[in-house]
């Protein structure tokens, strides 16, 4: 017996460590289904699940009120004429610095305009979210086209609609 104890902790250490590695990616990989997470909308000051599954085409951008370049992004969209897109805004910022920042712009051709905050950084994790601006369009609940720091909206939704 004394010589397999040795062998049998091995062993399970072993199986515990796979089992621990199975679990991590497991939880990784459900962590980037975005629509299991949930941000605070400015609009309605409500917990509401992303729209993501249930609108056909969103245009989502990560911004930051206070970065010179992000500031342009969002002037930028303030004049974009696509009404079939919804537009989700999500910023880690406190809440109130957004609702300021975003007080100017009207976003009145786009079909929709949520405002998330994302307090915990939770969306900015499940989508790989590590540089601001970045701007993500989805359509049908899938990533089109994704891209970081200034872009030519017209010519981003556009480059992936042909196909």
């Amino acid at each position: 017996m004394k010589k397999y104890f040795p062998k049998i902790i091995i062993t399970g250490v072993l199986l515990l460590v796979i089992t621990l590695i199975l679990l991590v990616l497991w939880h990784k990989h459900k962590l980037r289904d975005v629509t299991l997470f949930q941000g605070l909308y400015l609009k309605d000051s409500v917990e509401a699940l992303s729209q993501i599954e249930a609108e056909d085409k969103i245009l989502m951008v990560f911004f930051h009120p206070e970065c010179e370049i992000c500031q342009a992004e969002i002037k930028s969209l303030d004049t974009l004429t696509v009404a079939d897109i919804c537009l989700d805004l999500v910023s880690s910022a406190h809440s109130d610095s957004v609702a300021k920042f975003l007080n100017d712009y009207q976003f009145a051709k786009f079909k929709s305009v949520n405002v998330v905050v994302d307090s915990l950084s939770k969306w900015s994790f499940a989508l790989d979210i590590n540089y601001i601006p970045t701007s993500i369009y989805f359509r049908s609940g899938e990533i089109i086209n994704r891209h970081r720091g200034m872009v030519n909206y017209e010519t981003f939704i556009n480059e992936k609609e042909r196909d």
